[in-house]
């Protein structure tokens, strides 16, 4: 039998949200505060969890940066990546960078 499960956790949330994938058990609050220690992160929203099999794991969100060049945003994604893999088993993500108005400034203007 397969299980599929979808998690969304907005700002509004007030419980602490937590579940299981498979066999691993997965706490947004957890996964937020991680994400929220990487270096030009300001903020992180939108969370999709869903296990394809007992398994197989997926993460889609959105994080807020805060950075001055644009080669640093790959390291942030890198960086996320490893976290979902190394701290919550979770193999397959897509992360949207959510740009502040000054990073956009900055990254837009420049030449």
């Amino acid at each position: 039998m397969s299980h599929f499960m979808l998690i969304l956790c907005r700002k509004a949330c007030l419980c602490s949200c937590s579940f299981c994938i498979g066999q691993d058990y997965f706490n947004i609050d957890d996964f937020k505060q991680a994400i929220l220690h990487v270096e030009h992160v300001s903020s992180v929203g939108d969370i999709h969890v869903w296990s394809l099999t007992p398994t197989e794991h997926h993460l889609n969100c959105k994080v807020g940066v805060e950075v001055q060049e644009i080669c640093k945003c790959n390291d942030v994604i890198q960086t996320i990546e490893d976290i979902c893999i190394k701290q919550f088993n979770i193999q397959h993500t897509t992360i949207q960078l959510v740009y502040s108005s000054d990073a956009l400034q900055t990254l837009c203007t420049s030449s």
